[in-house]
């Protein structure tokens, strides 16, 4: 899986469990979580921070980009991920944050639509 794929996943779980996501990753705050994600994902924190601005128009946690439409790929990322729960998510978090030790990413079945 690309990076820029695990980075919109991951901002997809950081927009919509907002602080606990923060919290349950073990990054002090948010200024963390996006410098030490963007470390291991290769883009800056800001990026990280745009991309869950991306979403956040979906929880309402923050106004985020809430004047531009989703982009298909994060509507991708939306059908296929917002029926997790937040453990759920965070599992494949924690492995998409990993992946370089495991080499391989194991993602749950998606509500993919045929």
């Amino acid at each position: 899986m690309d990076n820029r794929k695990k980075l919109l996943i991951v901002a997809f779980y950081l927009s919509k469990f907002n602080e606990e996501a923060v919290e349950n990753l073990g990054y002090k705050g948010f200024r963390d979580a996006f410098n030490k994600i963007g470390d291991k994902l290769g883009y800056k924190p800001n990026s990280v921070k745009n991309r869950r601005d991306d979403f956040d128009p979906l929880f309402q946690h923050r106004a985020g980009w809430h004047k531009v439409e989703l982009a298909k790929s994060n509507l991708e990322i939306v059908d296929n991920f917002d029926h997790l729960s937040e453990e759920a998510l965070r599992a494949i978090v924690l492995v998409l944050l990993d992946e370089e030790l495991s080499g391989e990413t194991l993602l749950p079945i998606t509500n993919s639509q045929s």
